[in-house]
């Protein structure tokens, strides 16, 4: 899915191209949502940009809150990350929680070392549910319209793009790390990623999050170091946790140094609802996020194993690729060869 500046499916040949006008309202407004959303206790220190979820298509928007979010781009471009309210319905977020512990059994795999016992990490993980037929009721949610709507701002007029990477963790215990390429599936991402003057404009990598609960009240969800996307530093000094409400959906640059939520002994003596956590990767349309795609498929084939469908596009498609097949032309080859394996395509809406 390769989306423009106003979230379509791009043309061929074309770059950036301008933001506004489309299915686009924009207005500044002061921001009085608290500092993790964009805002320093509802001072307006950063503006906020109202988004419209009217994409078009019925894909998502059944979805949608009916609430008009706004994104802080300023908050999510100094700090690495943003906190997007209202994005979902309260009622898609409780039904798709459902539909998803229901499957968990038969789908969920862990990952983790063989000497941390499952009492201290009972976490799991389905990596690649867009590759599971069972999971074919989460197959529109990477081109929910309100949900591209969002990205959209954050990219403002980049033409960017679902790069493959979407899981699912249950209970998850991470420590500190940033998303990058690791192991054997390092050589895939040759180019420097902190580079100053990078081609293509550089990387632009984003993680959306959706939290299937409520934490506002806990500290069971993010813990990140605001501005740490711009250093390959590990440094933890200053992290914050973030309580993204039911429904937001969290959006954080991937090289920003973060983990999952801490674990503690208390936890064993309370039977506290599951955490789950859906993840998405999007990126900016260009060598970078061609690399990163082409890792991430590869990890995650081998994560997935015979629960998934095979991908058999071909392993990653390079910006001049995209370019010489004309985006549209390319989306439409791949809706097909999704549509023969059973499986939707996450193509946006024009």
């Amino acid at each position: 899915m390769v989306v423009g500046a106003h979230g379509d499916a791009a043309d061929g040949g074309g770059g950036g191209g301008g933001g506004g006008g489309g299915d686009e309202a924009h207005g500044v407004s002061a921001n009085a949502e608290g500092h993790q959303r964009g805002g320093h206790g509802g001072h307006g220190a950063y503006a906020t940009t109202a988004i419209s979820s009217n994409s078009g298509g019925d894909s998502g928007t059944r979805h949608a809150s009916g609430v008009q979010p706004s994104v802080n781009t300023s908050h999510f471009h100094h700090h690495g990350y943003v906190i997007v309210d209202d994005v979902f319905a309260s009622e898609y977020i409780d039904w798709m929680r459902q539909k998803i512990l229901q499957l968990q059994a038969n789908q969920s795999t862990h990952f983790k070392p063989w000497f941390v016992p499952e009492l201290v990490d009972p976490g799991v993980t389905i990596p690649n549910f867009l590759a599971r037929p069972s999971f074919n009721f989460m197959h529109d949610l990477p081109s929910a319209p309100q949900l591209l709507a969002v990205l959209r701002t954050v990219f403002g007029g980049s033409r960017f793009r679902y790069c493959s990477h979407n899981d699912i963790g249950i209970d998850r215990i991470v420590g500190w790390h940033k998303d990058v390429l690791n192991d054997q599936y390092k050589k895939y991402q040759s180019l420097p990623l902190w580079e100053t003057n990078a081609p293509e404009g550089g990387h632009f990598i984003v993680k959306a999050l959706v939290y299937l609960q409520d934490h506002t009240k806990d500290d069971d969800a993010l813990v990140l170091v605001p501005g740490s996307h711009t250093t390959p530093s590990m440094d933890t000094e200053g992290h914050i946790t973030l309580h993204p409400k039911k429904g937001s959906v969290v959006v954080f640059e991937q090289r920003a140094t973060h983990r999952g939520r801490y674990w503690t002994p208390q936890k064993l003596l309370h039977n506290d609802p599951s955490r789950i956590l859906v993840s998405l990767g999007y990126g900016r349309d260009n060598i970078f996020t061609d690399q990163f795609e082409r890792g991430t498929r590869a990890r995650q084939a081998n994560q997935c194993g015979a629960k998934c469908v095979p991908d058999q596009r071909p392993s990653g498609v390079a910006a001049s690729s995209v370019r010489k097949l004309g985006t549209r032309r390319l989306a439409t080859e791949d809706h097909a060869a999704r549509a023969k394996q059973g499986r939707a395509s996450p193509v946006a809406d024009e």
